[in-house]
């Protein structure tokens, strides 16, 4: 979850991490349990979220800070860099965040790894307004992110497979000098995050969530062709879409002295597969999930839960 919203990306494995920047983040927080049911249908193993710090409202005079990481990467001799500027005055507040990073040839003790560069960049916004009664913001995000596949990782058959084991390095003949070029085969990925969100705090006991969001992920595979330049037409080249609605409303009885919190989330996905062999076009799905969690604690610190959740989804 990056600020209230859960990455919808297309991850097919182990090398495919998620589309987002932690750098831009001042909260971590690792969900499980009962609680995981608000986040929607796969999330019962477990959630981590990752959340900015509010907004600066509330200032008599506009008040403006930021600051700046720097870090180096020895082994790729890679540079990165992050920054966040945030400003407040009053009832408002904004807040800008920016994060590159670029890296070349990884190195193992005995040999260099050609082609296992990276390159990242992203950028996000805040913009928020705090009420007597609501509480409204509008967060936007974009990351961009290529990195290089191994040369050497690339076998067309089981017994190539074997004989690169058997040598127990590449040849020497084939490993390059160090350099940032990626070329193909390669791997990259575009997400693109909207979101609005508005708080309605009816009284002190009752508060009402709206929250939209929309999610753009482009991931493009490319491959060594027998022709260079058909190298750089992508073997997958697929866009998913995804938008969400939420409500979420949140309860303390004082009498019973419970509390109660019952949201309905609705998704829905389109796939777009361009025009490539060995692809297949994904079908819609749409997902309504609505759920109620209610708990109650004693005053010796005796606490019950109750828990119920209806997930159910349509291609």
């Amino acid at each position: 979850m990056n600020n209230g919203v859960r990455l919808e990306s297309q991850s097919w494995g182990a090398d495919h991490a998620p589309e987002l920047d932690y750098t831009g983040s001042s909260m971590v927080e690792v969900v499980k349990g009962a609680e995981c049911i608000r986040y929607g249908f796969g999330a019962m193993g477990g959630v981590v979220l990752l959340n900015d710090a509010p907004l600066p409202w509330g200032n008599k005079r506009l008040t403006t800070k930021g600051n700046v990481n720097l870090g180096y990467d020895t082994n790729a001799r890679g540079a990165s860099g992050s920054a966040t500027v945030e400003a407040g005055y009053g009832r408002w507040g904004a807040r800008v965040h920016g994060m590159y990073t670029k890296g070349g040839d990884y190195s193992t003790a005995d040999y260099r790894l050609n082609n296992t560069g990276y390159n990242t960049i992203s950028l996000s916004g805040m913009l928020g307004y705090e009420g007597k009664h609501i509480t409204a913001t509008i967060f936007s995000s974009i990351y961009y992110q290529r990195s290089g596949i191994y040369y050497a990782s690339k076998v067309s058959d089981l017994d190539q497979l074997v004989k690169r084991f058997e040598y127990g390095r590449p040849d020497p003949q084939t490993i390059q000098p160090f350099s940032y070029e990626i070329k193909p085969p390669f791997q990259q990925s575009q997400h693109v995050t909207l979101k609005g969100e508005l708080k309605w705090r009816l009284n002190a006991n009752h508060q009402v969530d709206f929250t939209l969001s929309f999610q753009e992920n482009l991931r493009q595979e490319f491959e060594n062709r027998k022709k260079a330049q058909w190298s750089w037409i992508p073997m997958q080249d697929l866009i998913l879409k995804t938008y969400k609605g939420d409500v979420l409303w949140h309860a303390k009885w004082k009498l019973w002295k419970m509390t109660t919190d019952a949201g309905l989330s609705n998704t829905y996905q389109t796939n777009y597969n361009y025009p490539a062999p060995n692809s297949l076009p994904l079908c819609p799905t749409l997902q309504p999930s609505p759920w109620v969690d209610t708990s109650y604690t004693r005053q010796n610190g005796a606490s019950c839960r109750w828990l119920w959740v209806c997930d159910t989804t349509s291609a």
